[in-house]
């Protein structure tokens, strides 16, 4: 398993990692399969693989930083989430791919995209057969960019969008988040 050393747990926890996609979601580490999620609700949380095995991850941080290995990849899997008052499942945003596409991101580069309107904003979307919302905002000169709503508690540590560092543009694919949902 990769260890974290405590400068990035901080940075994580205190809200400024400005490159979740590189850690978070499923990676292969040194030839097995690492899941990390950051889920400060959550004291316990299990991965549920997509054939149904449980991998409980061990949490290598009090502030709700989470990790799990497997020699094999856990597919497209989702997580059982749990506290003191309540479980809840949810599909990890991380592992998700991005809904902007190379072409759309070359046309916008290039400034000849006629249909900003269809990346940027928030649209009720299904990714991957999953139902969600995908958010894309331009922010050349931001550090980190998140999605907060009552989804999250409004908590701008667990939705930090992707960077498309050519771009400017950041965007997030969020399972579960329905239509009309609050957001900033």
């Amino acid at each position: 398993m990769t260890e974290l050393d405590a400068g990035i747990i901080d940075t994580i926890a205190n809200g400024q990692f400005s490159e979740p996609f590189a850690l978070f979601g499923q990676h292969e580490v040194n030839g097995k399969y690492q899941i990390t999620t950051f889920q400060p609700a959550a004291t316990d949380v299990v991965v549920v693989t997509e054939n149904a095995q449980r991998l409980a991850m061990r949490r290598i941080d009090e502030r709700g930083l989470f990790q799990v290995q497997a020699s094999q990849s856990a597919g497209r899997y989702r997580l059982e989430l749990a506290n003191a008052k309540s479980k809840w499942d949810a599909i990890d945003p991380y592992s998700m791919p991005s809904a902007i596409g190379e072409l759309d991101r070359h046309l916008f580069s290039e400034g000849t995209h006629q249909q900003l309107y269809t990346i940027l904003g928030s649209h009720p979307t299904q990714l991957m057969g999953v139902d969600g919302v995908h958010f894309a905002v331009w922010a050349p000169n931001a550090k980190r960019v998140s999605v907060v709503g009552h989804f999250n508690q409004w908590d701008g540590r667990t939705h930090v969008m992707r960077k498309h560092p050519s771009t400017g543009l950041w965007d997030m694919f969020i399972p579960g988040v329905g239509q009309n949902t609050l957001y900033k």
